[in-house]
């Protein structure tokens, strides 16, 4: 199928969710900003309204769609890292509290998750409190497979904690997880298989055919007035 949208949005948004080779058609934005597009997919936990631009995020009221971001189909054949590392991503303090269980030798640190970081790291880990959404790049990590580590634990958007991804309540225990990933990788390896196949659903080629085609379809069929736009939960 011909996938005719534009994708655009922050370049590190665009490196772990855009879709390449298709120009034309409704603009949707990654990340910050984008508010002339026609859809708007945020990270975290966003609001939405009725009209233009439709958002899409990972919580929220008023969305046209909760959604984590797709994947770049290349993730899916990323290489394994030359050297396993952890990475743990997202503010301080929090940040600093997950790292603190981990060996520095091996350590690595971000605010935010960009594809280079991804490409070093074996195991990846979320940093931010469990009262948040998923994390929206959450499926390029399982995508890469690399062993994911949240500290929300629950099914959102069909993940299996234990069975394809990791996650504690508290930053000790997601640090306590990262470095048990690290320390048995091979015990590891059933999860990041069952990671690859939970992102599946996820793949940007495939997300952006159906959302090219279910925008088509908003235009041809819009909301009678005084409506909201579909509040439609995604769980692949």
């Amino acid at each position: 199928m011909t996938i005719c949208l534009t994708t655009t949005g922050e370049p590190r948004a665009l490196a772990l969710a855009g879709l390449d080779g298709s120009d034309g058609g409704p603009v949707v934005h990654l990340g910050a900003g984008g508010v002339s597009a026609d859809v708007v997919w945020r990270e975290g936990t966003a609001q939405g309204s009725a009209g233009r631009p439709k958002v899409i995020a990972q919580a929220g009221p008023g969305l046209w769609r909760c959604a984590p971001w797709p994947v770049r189909d290349e993730l899916f054949e990323l290489a394994p890292p030359a050297e396993r590392k952890v990475l743990v991503v997202g503010d301080e303090p929090d940040r600093s509290q997950v790292s603190e269980w981990l060996d520095d030798d091996r350590l690595l640190e971000a605010d935010v998750l960009d594809r280079g970081d991804l490409e070093e790291a074996a195991v990846v880990a979320f940093a931010q409190p469990d009262a948040r959404s998923l994390p929206a790049p959450a499926f390029a990590v399982l995508a890469a497979g690399r062993v994911l580590v949240v500290r929300n634990p629950s099914v959102s958007f069909g993940l299996l904690p234990g069975i394809d991804h990791l996650a504690a309540g508290t930053a000790a225990g997601a640090g306590e997880l990262a470095a048990a990933a690290m320390l048995h990788w091979d015990a590891f390896a059933a999860v990041r298989e069952f990671g690859r196949l939970a992102a599946q659903p996820h793949r940007a080629s495939t997300v952006y055919s159906r959302l090219a085609h279910d925008l088509d379809r908003a235009d041809q069929y819009p909301a009678r007035a005084g409506e909201q736009g579909s509040s439609t939960v995604t769980t692949p």
